[in-house]
């Protein structure tokens, strides 16, 4: 079961991108039985994905139109039995599916669109355990995350190899407003692991001691949900693993296999 993409033009001569399932094949996202969910490791983090995401055959598109229509972005749209339909089809690979962890509440990442607050709604109703409405953690502004970064700058914290990237990263984020949401996807992802861009929530003390399982909507190469795990657990929490609706494309899933194998060989945690 994949998608396809058709394009329309509207009155007035917009145009639109209507993404419809496609019961025959698995092009743009693989929502079959067969093929899902996948895993991917993330520092310590382990994450599922429900649904695997694959470049569409008949674009040079990266596999998103899907959740780009589901967030109504770009000119994507998607209707209501799509939808459902889409929902439905996350259901039974869950059910099919053997969960690792016994989390005691699901918490979505903060995301000004819903379709990771419902997927955590979904979730905790399939595990019948408490779905955490609120934001645990808050996203930094630029100017808080580049005052922390500043003062690694100086120190043995950032590795040799990473220093001239880590700087001309710094000298690229003192350019954007200060008052600006810090976007991890901004920056190089090779010092990715130097910027913190979360802040935990006065109401996230409520939940020390208990274990949660955290949900994202789209997984890149997952760096929010594991800084966002690291963050909860540096304030003590428990996270036990993450989630998400789509996974990263087949060739990122690809790299983070070999990293890990990598990993394995020189002894490190997988």
């Amino acid at each position: 079961m994949g998608i396809v993409v058709t394009e329309r033009i509207e009155e007035g001569e917009d145009t639109i991108f209507d993404v419809t399932i496609d019961l025959r094949h698995n092009d743009g996202v693989d929502m079959s039985l067969s093929g899902n969910p996948t895993v991917m490791t993330v520092d310590d983090l382990h994450v599922f994905s429900l649904f695997r995401r694959r470049r569409l055959s008949t674009t040079e598109a990266d596999g998103n139109p899907l959740i780009y229509a589901l967030k109504e972005l770009k000119g994507y749209a998607i209707d209501e039995a799509g939808k459902e339909l889409m929902w439905e089809t996350a259901g039974e690979i869950f059910r099919a599916w053997t969960c690792p962890w016994k989390p005691t509440h699901i918490v979505s990442i903060p995301s000004r669109h819903s379709v990771s607050i419902d997927l955590a709604s979904k979730i905790a109703a399939f595990l019948e355990v408490e779905h955490v409405p609120v934001a645990l953690v808050h996203k930094k502004t630029v100017a808080e995350v580049l005052e922390e970064a500043e003062t690694l700058k100086d120190s043995d914290a950032v590795s040799g190899r990473d220093l001239k990237a880590f700087k001309n990263q710094l000298g690229r984020l003192s350019t954007a407003p200060p008052g600006k949401t810090f976007q991890m996807k901004e920056i190089d992802v090779r010092v990715r692991q130097y910027f913190h861009p979360w802040r935990v929530a006065e109401e996230a003390k409520d939940l020390i001691g208990h274990d949660l399982l955290l949900v994202d909507d789209l997984i890149g190469t997952g760096a929010s949900l594991s800084t966002c795990a690291k963050c909860l657990v540096e304030n003590g929490h428990s996270v036990v693993g993450g989630m998400s609706l789509f996974s990263p494309l087949d060739r990122e899933l690809a790299k983070k296999s070999k990293g890990a194998r990598r990993k394995r060989r020189r002894g490190g945690k997988p």
